[in-house]
């Protein structure tokens, strides 16, 4: 999401939030262009602080995945082809696009003119 999000609009910043800091987390989050990883142990003081900083172009990364970062040894795997993208349809990017954009559902269909299934 956080690929075709950032394709469809660079200016995106997206966040991952997460239940467990593992790296696997943390490798997804670095490979899909996120701005950084919020876990769900943090308190929202600590959410609301790492959100303010993405706001102000900074990365951030939750303090519980702090010990991954500094350890330098993250197994990456080898980077997903440029071709992820291609497989949406022009429609599902649109909903990307509006999802992106902070659209809920409603206001999505509607730019799309279909009817939001209930």
């Amino acid at each position: 999401m956080c690929r075709a999000l950032r394709a469809a609009d660079p200016s995106i910043r997206c966040l991952i939030l997460s239940d467990t800091p593992q790296e696997s987390t943390l490798i997804d989050a670095i490979l899909s262009d996120a701005w950084g990883c919020l876990s769900k142990q943090d308190d929202i003081t600590e959410q609301l602080r790492l959100i303010r900083r993405v706001l102000n172009g900074c990365t951030a990364f939750s303090e519980k995945f702090q010990p991954l970062l500094k350890q330098g040894t993250l197994s990456l795997p080898e980077p997903p082809p440029s071709t992820e993208l291609s497989i949406l349809t022009g429609q599902e990017m649109n909903v990307v696009i509006g999802l992106g954009r902070g659209l809920v559902n409603r206001q999505i269909a509607q730019s799309l003119g279909l009817k939001e299934k209930q």
